[in-house]
């Protein structure tokens, strides 16, 4: 079994140990599934993980002389985003209460 590596400059790990994030069954169930230390960490390490190719795709968009890279670094840059600001609703999602299904009458 490998084990996780300490954290390097940029704050990710070379090894994931996700055995010790599991999600515990009462929280799939749907009770407190937001406070749940064990998915906050793990919604805090993917929005650090998308900073950093975030971060990374804006210094190349903004060293890159030629119009094909930059391009490409630029749809980098707004897919980060977009999944940044995918990751933060599902988070809220996943925070909001359940709704009751629409009366019919």
């Amino acid at each position: 079994m490998r084990t996780a590596q300490p954290p390097t400059r940029c704050g990710s790990r070379n090894a994931t140990r996700l055995d010790c994030a599991r999600i515990p069954s009462d929280v799939r169930a749907g009770r407190d599934v937001i406070d749940s230390p064990e998915l906050r960490l793990l919604f805090h390490r993917l929005n650090n993980q998308l900073g950093i190719v975030l971060a990374h795709a804006e210094l190349l968009e903004s060293k890159v002389t030629d119009a094909p890279c930059r391009a490409r670094a630029s749809q980098v840059v707004a897919s980060a985003l977009e999944a940044m600001v995918t990751v933060r609703d599902l988070r809220d999602h996943l925070a909001s209460p359940p709704t009751d299904p629409p009366d019919p009458q």
